[in-house]
């Protein structure tokens, strides 16, 4: 290999310098053959793998020039780790490509962004929101009771609701803002709305007028309608900076979605009809709030004696499993 220091848009592989013209078509040959064997990639999947395959391998010498700088060492990478770093990236770049696949032939709600594309927008979120007046409302949802569409009128029925929420939320959101719909996986399903900050005050009113959209035309297979249970959290400009802000924000909307989920379990405690999913909104700040702690544990017990009952007694109602589970706790709280 000749020691003469490659172009700006060259890279060393092997025993020969290739250039990036040279890379894209390899590039282009190995999602050739994808698309003739399983025909699952989308253009906006080929544009993105071929995104991550350049930062990564960018990243790989850019963290061999830092270390070697720190050594005081001649900022020279050899050919010997760029041919390593680019093998690695093709490597890695196989597995993700075999994870974005699988991911696509599971996708029943190709119009929603998957977890991994809503980590994308939400780092996209983040850099429009820098210096802005605005927020991001970061929302998580789940079907209430779904599983037993599932047991009760097969998985194939399930499915169908799953696909007709999709729509519902797609149709619901504010385009022209540039609102996200999301499904994470299974039957959870989240946004992000963008909105000004002085604004904030209306998030519940803007996510009710939502949320009973998305509830009023989703039909059950038993010809109810499909209740949600929602949760949201707020991110402001002075939160970018935050590390792991993405699973932090999940995790605190999927919080206030639980609460919503005990509301409705003391609704069906009380004996009362299903509360409307725009009653029980909840923020992340009012996770610790709205119920008392000995309410709380009791409510989280017995949602959590509910489904293993619900994995056995599939005939049974909600109702009935629901009074069951509070059987349960009565007489743990009698050993107590």
């Amino acid at each position: 290999m000749s020691e003469t220091t490659p172009q700006s848009r060259e890279i060393l592989f092997g025993d020969e310098t290739i250039t990036n013209k040279d890379i894209n078509k390899a590039l282009d040959n190995y999602f050739d053959d994808i698309d003739e064997d399983k025909k699952d990639l989308t253009p906006q999947n080929q544009k993105e793998l071929r995104t991550w395959f350049a930062k990564n391998y960018k990243r790989l010498i850019a963290g061999e020039k830092t270390r070697k700088s720190k050594k005081g060492e001649t900022v020279k990478i050899s050919t010997e780790f760029q041919d390593k770093a680019l093998t690695a990236s093709l490597t890695e770049l196989k597995k993700l490509t075999e994870s974005t696949i699988k991911e696509g032939q599971e996708n029943l709600t190709p119009e929603l962004f998957s977890r991994y594309g809503s980590q994308q927008e939400f780092k996209r979120k983040m850099a429009e929101l820098q210096g802005s007046e605005n927020v991001v409302v970061f929302v998580t949802f789940d079907l209430d009771n779904f599983k037993k569409i599932n047991d009760s009128h097969t998985h194939e029925k399930g499915d169908e609701l799953l696909k007709t929420v999709a729509k519902n939320l797609e149709a619901t959101l504010s385009l022209a803002k540039g609102d996200v719909g999301i499904r994470f996986s299974g039957d959870e399903y989240g946004m992000f709305l963008t909105m000004p900050q002085d604004k904030i005050a209306d998030v519940k009113n803007v996510l009710a007028r939502m949320i009973t959209n998305i509830e009023q035309n989703s039909e059950r297979p038993d010809g109810n309608k499909q209740t949600l249970s929602v949760g949201y959290t707020v991110v402001t400009p002075e939160m970018i900076s935050e590390k792991d802000l993405f699973k932090n924000k999940r995790e605190a909307a999927d919080k206030a979605g639980e609460i919503s989920k005990l509301i409705r379990t003391k609704n069906l405690l009380e004996g009362k009809d299903d509360i409307a999913s725009a009653d029980r909104i909840i923020s992340s700040e009012e996770t610790e709030t709205y119920f008392e702690e000995g309410e709380k544990e009791k409510l989280s017990y017995i949602r959590q004696v509910m489904r293993p009952m619900q994995e056995v007694l599939k005939e049974k109602s909600e109702k009935e499993i629901v009074e069951m589970a509070l059987q349960c706790y009565e007489k743990l709280v009698e050993k107590k």
